[in-house]
């Protein structure tokens, strides 16, 4: 800017000297007399012609503002309907247009960083003529959206189906077939699923589990002609016979879990076909039915015992289900989560009743390692959180050493079993852990003395005294 005002300084000087240079001449001519002639000599050598420099425009600070504010109101314009573009789903149904749109865009940003605002202005002007091209094909956008969402339930392809479909409530959250669409593109996979199974059903003559499936596809999907149209089919073969209908019933029976209720059924319809495949198939579904209900019974009451933190009783159940199917994922871990709560339990209860037992070196150990595994399993049970926070102030105080002081004569020589020799003292002070320990006594012509000394847990000091006192 500095450079461009002296250049433009300079150009403003030159042309005040030319204009005062011939204003000089026309004065001298005006003083001369008519008669008189003033003969001027021809150059004798060559004039050099120097051209006049290029001037560069001065830049007007007021102008670059307005033409600054100018671009930034095309940029507010231009995000105000990107942004009406963003909220209807653009980029389900933009594409190379809503690309070359944030291409442009991009150009102009960068165009205003430069302070390039005049090129800024027009390619935000290009972004939002573009922009609003896209805003005017929303309508027909939506019927691309909706055409798309039905080829892809076609296809059955219900992720695509789902996003088409989404599209189109983006837009117009009211618009009905995209929520009918949206509902089926949800359930198209698992209709697509039901009707494969259900023509092998068919294929193979098993109309009453062919129904089964075409009626569930049908239900999940009443807009699905195939679906639908199979249902009927079906039913109406199923119909043909007596066999039929009561293999039909007594296949609803099953489903519903109407077990007895089946098999009186499908006494009735062996007395008609007594080697049906389908019989056979159906009294395997009671008695996989009633395993599975057994199965369930039993995981259901496993459940509520580890709610209420009766881990044996759950150990229980889990162990009888694995008894009839021993593949049941849920049991598997089950059994191996109560079984461990029950084992750690168990071994807690025993040291809490036994706490002496825990003052030993190898007790110890085996209580911090069920203390760490127990601390482990520690979820939101209260009643094993109360458990566990018992056994560990039990261990902690197992595990804290204890301050305790022994008194001598200074001629006995103290031994502590397990700990150290002293020498003599008059008096001693040491840090053990809780436990019972061997205190010894000697002095040379004197009987050894030998004594216990218990250090209890928690103690804040505990003092004995070792004397020799009798001669041998």
């Amino acid at each position: 800017m500095a450079l461009l005002a002296l250049i433009g300084c300079g150009a403003l000087v030159m042309v005040l000297l030319l204009r005062q240079g011939a204003g000089s001449e026309e004065s001298s001519s005006a003083g001369l007399s008519p008669t008189n002639t003033v003969v001027v000599p021809e150059p004798t050598q060559a004039v050099a012609v120097v051209e006049d420099p290029v001037i560069e425009p001065e830049i007007d600070p007021g102008t670059l503002l307005l033409d600054r504010e100018r671009a930034e109101d095309r940029l507010g314009d231009f995000l105000q309907k990107k942004q009406e573009l963003d909220r209807n789903a653009v980029l389900e149904w933009g594409d190379e247009a809503y690309a070359k749109i944030l291409a442009i865009s991009k150009s102009a940003d960068q165009a205003f960083l430069r302070e390039e605002y005049a090129a800024a202005v027009n390619s935000y002007e290009d972004a939002i003529a573009r922009t609003d091209a896209l805003i005017e094909r929303i309508p027909e956008a939506v019927t691309e959206l909706l055409e798309a969402g039905e080829a892809a339930l076609t296809k059955a392809n219900g992720d695509l189906a789902k996003r088409k479909f989404q599209a189109v409530l983006d837009i117009d959250s009211a618009h009905k077939s995209a929520s009918v669409g949206l509902v089926r593109a949800g359930t198209i996979e698992r209709v697509e699923s039901l009707l494969g199974s259900g023509v092998a059903y068919e294929n193979s003559k098993q109309y009453a589990l062919a129904l089964t499936d075409f009626h569930e596809a049908a239900q999940l999907d009443p807009l699905h002609v195939e679906a639908v149209a199979a249902a009927a089919r079906v039913s109406e073969r199923i119909q043909e016979s007596k066999f039929r209908q009561l293999m039909t019933d007594a296949l609803l029976a099953i489903e519903g879990e109407a077990l007895h209720e089946g098999e009186s059924i499908l006494a009735e319809a062996e007395s008609l076909y007594p080697k049906s495949e389908e019989l056979a198939d159906a009294r395997f579904r009671i008695a996989e039915a009633r395993r599975l209900i057994q199965i369930r019974e039993l995981i259901e009451r496993a459940r509520e015992a580890e709610a209420t933190e009766r881990w044996r009783d759950a150990y229980g159940k889990y162990q009888e289900t694995l008894a009839i199917d021993p593949h049941i994922a849920e049991a598997i871990a089950g059994r191996e989560r109560t079984e461990n709560r029950v084992k750690l339990l168990g071994q807690m209860k025993y040291y809490l009743d036994h706490l002496d037992e825990l003052n030993t070196e190898q007790t110890r150990e085996h209580s911090v390692t069920i203390l760490k595994e127990a601390k482990a399993l520690i979820g939101e049970e209260p009643k094993w959180l109360g458990n566990v926070s018992k056994f560990e102030e039990a261990v902690i105080a197992a595990t804290t050493p204890v301050p305790v002081e022994i008194a001598s004569d200074g001629r006995t020589s103290v031994d502590v079993y397990r700990v150290g020799r002293f020498g003599t003292f008059e008096s001693k002070k040491l840090s053990l852990l809780p436990g019972l320990y061997t205190v010894i006594g000697h002095r040379k012509g004197y009987k050894d003395v030998r004594m216990k000394l218990k250090v209890d847990a928690g103690s804040d000091l505990v003092r004995t005294s070792v004397f020799c006192r009798d001669r041998i």
